[in-house]
């Protein structure tokens, strides 16, 4: 099977058009022969999430980085602080092109690059 690196900042759980659009792409790949490896953020404080979005997603690689993104902040520091947001308000959005640097730096990491990978699609927003 030839492989395929998924780099999308939106992935499931967190619930979008473009979650949904890459999480199919991973689901449905391997049927084509395509082994899907998805690289994207770990949890942000987000309105939308739905972890029903990773059913069918179980034998998939997912890695999951870090992100300066401030929703990320915002999510762990509402871990620290019980006073903080609930994740359902409103949140103030950042660029999230700075998610990027980090994700490739992590491509290296996990051997994602060089002779393993076909091909490579990133969704960025």
């Amino acid at each position: 099977m030839k492989k395929i690196l998924l780099i999308s900042y939106y992935f499931p759980p967190l619930g979008m058009g473009g979650t949904q659009r890459m999480a199919s792409f991973a689901r449905y790949l391997p049927q084509f022969g395509w082994q899907p490896v998805v690289l994207t953020v770990k949890p942000i404080r987000y309105y939308a999430r739905d972890p029903e979005l990773l059913k069918g997603l179980e034998k998939i690689q997912i890695y999951r980085t870090e992100s300066m993104d401030p929703l990320r902040l915002a999510f762990r520091l509402a871990e620290k602080l019980p006073t903080a947001r609930s994740q359902d308000e409103p949140a103030a959005d950042g660029g999230k092109i700075g998610h990027l640097p980090r994700q490739l730096q992590n491509c290296h990491v996990h051997g994602l690059t060089g002779r393993g990978l076909s091909f490579c699609l990133a969704s960025v927003f």
